[in-house]
């Protein structure tokens, strides 16, 4: 039986995927973890994805080489150097360790979090209307919810680019398997006179249970602490505050 070579590594093709705290963007070259964000060369990016499309199973050089390298002739000095800069990456955000099997290849095993450090997804609000200052309050809103969000501590919060092409509502099983949310916040905006009305629900995903519910007017202008205190509520839920 003759086996198929390695799909080649299209990094504009490689959707965004989660490793613990780390996220990882292949078509921006972009890694983020609490620490901050990082470009990395189209090389190491590309033994990234191919190694975590393996993750688990030893990846054997000449499988990175074909994926990555086209299955050109490199010398072992470039497929060190990705190899060490990929380990460093692991080791520096605890988001998977990576190992060396002599003769063999290399494993990646993603470091699985705690089963108490929930990992959250603040899917887009649904809005009652197009109205620009309903739009213009709902991106205001998301934002700081998330950044309330990543203050809490044992809470890992996606990063609103890499939740917001899963759409208003979003696909929760889509958001546990490509993200690693195992929990979603939908919320939904109307105007209410002078105010707008929020409501929103936390929900885990295993289970499709909802874990809190959330109703509140709010003054477009003076929205300063409301992020703040539907995060604690949040967080209250989860048994972390």
């Amino acid at each position: 039986m003759i086996s198929r070579p390695p799909e080649r590594i299209v990094l504009a093709a490689c959707p965004d995927f989660v490793i613990g705290p780390l996220r990882v963007r292949p078509r921006l070259r972009e890694i983020e973890a609490k620490s901050g964000a990082e470009t990395l060369e189209p090389r190491v990016m590309q033994v990234l994805v191919a190694l975590w499309r393996s993750r688990n199973a030893v990846v054997s050089r000449s499988h990175l080489i074909d994926s990555c390298w086209d299955g050109r002739i490199i010398g072992d000095d470039a497929v060190h150097r990705c190899i060490a800069r990929v380990r460093r990456i692991g080791e520096t955000c605890g988001a998977f360790r990576l190992t060396t099997i002599a003769r063999v290849g290399y494993r990646l095993e993603p470091d699985v979090p705690a089963a108490h450090e929930p990992v959250l997804a603040v899917s887009p609000f649904a809005l009652a209307s197009e109205a620009p200052s309903l739009k213009a309050f709902a991106a205001t809103f998301e934002a700081e919810l998330s950044y309330a969000l990543t203050r809490v501590r044992g809470v890992t919060t996606l990063s609103r680019a890499s939740v917001q092409r899963f759409g208003g509502g979003g696909d929760a099983g889509a958001l546990a398997d490509e993200l690693g949310a195992t929990h979603v916040i939908v919320g939904a905006l109307r105007s209410a006179g002078r105010h707008v009305r929020l409501t929103l629900e936390l929900t885990e995903i295993e289970t499709s249970a909802t874990i809190a519910r959330e109703s509140r007017d709010v003054d477009p202008e003076h929205i300063a602490s409301a992020p703040d205190d539907v995060a604690h509520t949040i967080a209250r839920a989860l048994g972390l505050g």
